[in-house]
């Protein structure tokens, strides 16, 4: 039994392997490249050579490209393992607990909106303005006259900072309330690897089974 804190730590892992073998198995390190130089078909006097191309990345050399794909294979297996017992335990709380973590984001983003509005103000500035006229001679020529923009808030700031501190201490207490779920919400499951290991290790304690 793990806590649902500790499955969501092991799901990241988990998934983090999955990407290191998708990086591995999809690329360069699937293939075995030999290079055959016949040389003598050109020139009589010149020796053939044979060049086996190095693997782009260094593993323990026990570990086979089989080894990785019977791994992925494995791995998949036991992400499904854990998303079920994840699932089931959520089943059995009280509160849904992806129910609270999606209202809890919906809620940060309208604090995010409000806050933007409580911080505007109203301002006043000043500058200059250019336009043409015609002077006393019939020519046009330009004049600067005086602008002056005011720019008032069209809302009621004291209602918005009243909801806002509302919903702080609302998004708060529910944040407190996911944090206990993690902690004390019991997943039925037995990690299969030590969250942490390298890769190498991971693939290792996988054939060690």
């Amino acid at each position: 039994m793990i806590s649902l804190k500790k499955s969501f730590e092991l799901s990241n892992y988990y998934e983090s392997l999955m990407q290191t073998l998708r990086n591995y198995l999809n690329g360069r390190y699937a293939v075995k490249i030999v290079e055959k130089h016949f040389r003598s078909k050109s020139y009589s006097d010149a020796e053939d050579e044979v060049i086996e191309r190095p693997k782009p990345y260094e593993l323990d050399e026990s570990i086979t490209v089989n080894d990785m794909i019977n791994f992925a294979v494995w791995l998949n297996g036991e992400i499904c393992k854990l998303n079920k017992a994840v699932s089931l335990a959520k089943n059995s709380a009280e509160e849904n607990f992806d129910s609270m973590v999606a209202g809890n984001a919906a809620k940060r983003r309208i604090i995010g909106m409000l806050s933007d509005l409580a911080v505007i103000k109203s301002t006043e500035t000043k500058s200059e303005g250019t336009a043409r006229k015609f002077n006393d001679s019939g020519e046009q020529v330009s004049y600067t006259y005086p602008v002056e923009v005011v720019k008032t808030i069209d809302f009621d700031r004291n209602a918005v900072k009243k909801q806002l501190n509302a919903l702080r201490r609302e998004a708060e207490k529910t944040s407190e309330e996911i944090e206990l779920m993690k902690l004390n919400l019991m997943v039925d499951y037995e990690p299969a690897l030590t969250i942490g290991d390298t890769f190498e290790d991971a693939v290792l304690t996988y054939k060690d089974k």
